[in-house]
């Protein structure tokens, strides 16, 4: 009599094994190390062809790291000078969120137009020239889930929208547990309002949400990319001196204060601590010594804020930032164009009046006794201004050095042609 054996699976080491797989946790969502294994640049796209290099973007390492789930903080901000490589950080942090840890992510842009030409010019090279993104997004149309401002992983577990900050309808009914915040200097109401605060909203309901907010600043008062910096950490890239290691920032002010306008080409920094000359070529020996330093620490938890400046980027040289401070000076408009894209500085708006108020409250605190000339005046002038009922006057005291005092203001009834009104103007100078 013949046996058969017949096997069955242990159904109890089953169990066990789906429920350890179910509760092991996630691996960890290493921006760095994803770079390192997914983005490379082409020629066309940087002058260091090849994989990401973390020796060339030291300065981008901590960024990543507060944008990991790892760190507890809400929101992360990168005030920048233009071009260089924030974009990058924005990529990284897009692939590598939609291929590490599935999920929802917005991009906004400043506007629809803008959105659009990202989609096509950075987005669709990145998701085709990745491999692992190239897998997931097939880019063929499938019922709408692949379109110019959207995109869904193949597998259904995360998805991109890309929009405009001047789209209202798509900054609502969405609910985001990433999201970028790209150019948001740039950013102007739109029909519903703050865009910024709209889009804030849309990660409300994610305890771990993460908000990257880029942009290079603009005008002050105003710029939203500075609010937020102040608003954050105020974290600032400290570099040891070459010659005494005293840690310090390479602040544009002081490169600006050691600058021979004949020789642009020997621009250069001077240590803090013990007035040596910290030149370019010492750069490279610095950076790996470099630490990120917060101004604002108690921020840290909740919002990470970063400030980087093209003096510390292998992109552009000391002699080239000098040589454009040198072009744009003198001219309000270039002056701006410098600070905004080269320092990654908001440019301080001239000739901003002062609130009302302000000078409301100066003057019911001021002893300055109304329709008294003070000591100093020499000359004294009276201005007016004519209206079809009434002539508004405005008495003035002028000192030395251009010194400006007021001494009365008043109203008189009646048009500059009445008998009555020219003779109180007359009475008035005669005063």
């Amino acid at each position: 009599m013949s046996h058969m054996m017949i096997q069955t699976a242990d159904a109890e080491r089953v169990a066990f094994e789906v429920m350890a797989e179910a509760w092991s946790p996630p691996p960890p969502v290493d921006y760095l190390s994803w770079a390192e294994g997914n983005i490379s640049f082409s020629e066309r796209e940087s002058p260091y062809p090849g994989p990401y290099n973390r020796d060339l973007f030291p300065y981008f390492d901590e960024i990543l790291r507060a944008l990991s789930p790892e760190d507890p903080c809400r929101i992360v901000t990168l005030k920048k000078s233009a071009q260089i490589g924030g974009t990058v950080v924005a990529n990284i942090f897009t692939g590598g969120s939609i291929d590490m840890d599935p999920g929802d992510l917005l991009y906004v842009h400043p506007t629809e137009s803008n959105a659009q030409r990202w989609s096509k010019m950075k987005l669709a090279p990145m998701l085709k020239g990745t491999t692992t993104l190239n897998r997931l997004f097939p880019q063929k149309a499938r019922d709408g889930h692949d379109s110019l401002l959207y995109k869904e992983r193949i597998d259904d577990r995360g998805a991109i929208q890309i929009t405009g900050a001047n789209s209202p309808a798509s900054l609502s009914q969405v609910t985001m547990k990433r999201q970028v915040q790209d150019d948001l200097s740039k950013w102007e109401k739109n029909s519903a309002g703050d865009p910024e605060a709209q889009a804030d909203s849309r990660s409300q309901a994610h305890e771990f949400a993460k908000i990257l907010k880029i942009s290079t600043p603009l005008i002050m008062p105003g710029c939203k990319i500075s609010k937020n910096f102040e608003e954050g950490s105020q974290e600032f890239f400290y570099l040891p001196c070459p010659h005494c290691d005293h840690m310090q920032v390479l602040a544009w002010e002081n490169m600006l204060a050691n600058l021979d306008e004949a020789k642009p080409e020997d621009a250069h920094f001077s240590c803090v601590e013990c007035g040596c000359s910290i030149e370019q070529h010492h750069l490279a020996n610095m950076k790996p010594r470099h630490e990120w330093r917060a101004h604002n620490p108690r921020a840290k938890r909740q919002h990470r804020s970063f400030h980087l400046w093209s003096a510390v980027s292998v992109l552009q040289s000391w002699e080239r930032i000098a040589r454009s401070w040198l072009k744009a000076k003198g001219d309000p408009a270039s002056e701006q164009t410098f600070l905004n894209d080269v320092i990654g500085e908001a440019y301080q708006a001239q000739g901003e009046a002062p609130p009302w108020e302000t000078l409301r409250d100066r003057g019911a605190e001021s002893d300055y006794q109304r329709g008294r000339i003070p000591p100093g005046v020499i000359i004294v002038s009276i201005g007016i201004d004519c209206q079809d009922d009434r002539v508004e006057w405005h008495v003035v005291g002028w000192g030395r050095n251009k010194n400006r005092f007021t001494v009365d203001y008043g109203v008189f009834a009646g048009h500059i042609s009445d008998q009555t009104c020219q003779e109180k103007l007359s009475a008035l100078i005669k005063q």
